[in-house]
């Protein structure tokens, strides 16, 4: 029970973070009153990760990336996607070969293949295979298919960390048989049941959680990068100014100092 309200207060937080900032112009001051914020940015991060390698051209990678984005900010793990070939004419070997790389806790491949499923999975070995073209064998619309497979990608990246599916109607993973079945999941992600469970695996895999926060916060906290833009340049200067009114100590003879 702790476990899990430690999950939610944590997913609860990366929302709030998520969603203050999203509320605010990228460049330039927020509604009202706030100063700017930055932008969000992560805390350096050393330890393994969910790699997911791309070796499919049906979605395109700006989208994929995007994705990974979402769920590496929402999860708080450190998710990333690479681009590569298939190096061998089995699949396995091929997913074996990701995960054997090092500081790669678990894999997820992404590829197309007519013969497979739509996921095959091996939590014991930490990877999961994700095949695009069983997504669209009834050829289904561009926005239909990336649809399929945000649900898809995020049940994959989960069965590489060994969780399966839940019991929570408002989750993305649910159980389902048939692209029909798929199409009827009326969300896009998990519901907070599925988190605890991945970032327990993640832990035994060596991935460890990201710390995010505003690009203001992190320099109030003394670990932001350097600047990137003329907002987070200002708040890098604001924190870091010297004050221009030192405090003064003056003699109590009262007190003897």
């Amino acid at each position: 029970m702790k476990k899990a309200l430690l999950c939610l207060t944590a997913l609860c937080a990366a929302v709030s973070v998520l969603a203050d900032l999203a509320d605010r112009p990228q460049h330039g001051r927020p509604k009202g009153l706030s100063k700017p914020s930055g932008g969000i940015v992560e805390k350096p991060y050393g330890g393994n990760v969910l790699r997911v390698q791309n070796m499919q051209g049906a979605i395109p990678a700006d989208k994929i990336a995007a994705l990974t984005q979402k769920v590496r900010w929402t999860t708080l793990l450190p998710v990333e996607v690479t681009t590569g070939e298939i190096k061998s004419d089995c699949l396995i070997d091929a997913a074996n070969a990701l995960v054997s790389s090092e500081t790669v806790g678990a894999g997820v491949l992404l590829v197309e293949d007519k013969k497979m499923p739509i996921v095959l999975a091996s939590p014991d070995s930490r990877w999961a295979v994700l095949n695009v073209a069983a997504l669209s064998s009834d050829g289904p619309t561009p926005e239909k298919l990336f649809e399929r497979f945000t649900k898809v990608y995020w049940c994959a990246v989960a069965r590489a960390l060994g969780v399966g599916n839940s019991c929570s109607l408002g989750c993305v993973m649910i159980p389902f048989t048939n692209l029909s079945e798929l199409d009827r999941i009326g969300v896009l992600q998990p519901s907070p049941e599925p988190f605890n469970k991945m970032i327990d695996s993640a832990a035994a895999y060596g991935i460890r959680t990201l710390s995010i926060a505003s690009y203001r916060d992190a320099c109030r906290q003394g670990w932001a990068p350097a600047p990137t833009n003329d907002v987070q340049r200002a708040i890098w200067d604001e924190v870091h100014a010297m004050p221009t009114n030192p405090m003064k100590i003056e003699f109590d003879p009262k007190k003897g100092r």
